[in-house]
């Protein structure tokens, strides 16, 4: 679904501006290595993205992101929000993710 350059996924109907992109936080395994925050990596899904950062000269960048997608960022990336129910989600930028998961379920 679209809604005014906005690619809206599950249960979120917010209007992004820029480059920015709303991931739904996936559950982890622990490891028993306890890293820094700036060193430790979370996973996600992408459930809303903005679009596109305005360039100077009046067009829209494309995003890397789609909805859908499963990424890979640092955990001092974006910020934390709570949405609904239980379900935890991060707002970041599209340059904050790291990696994609191929065909992730």
């Amino acid at each position: 679904m679209t809604s005014e350059g906005l690619q809206v996924g599950i249960e979120y109907n917010q209007q992004l501006l820029g480059d920015l992109i709303v991931v739904e936080m996936i559950e982890t395994t622990p490891s028993r290595i306890k890293l820094p925050d700036w060193q430790r990596t979370l996973k996600g899904r992408v459930i809303a993205v903005g679009p596109g950062r305005m360039l100077p000269y009046g067009e829209r960048a494309p995003m890397a992101t789609a909805v859908g997608d499963v990424v890979s960022f640092k955990a001092t990336a974006g910020m934390d929000a709570d949405y609904g129910v239980g379900q935890k989600i991060r707002i970041m930028r599209d340059t904050d993710v790291d990696a994609f998961y191929p065909e992730a379920t």
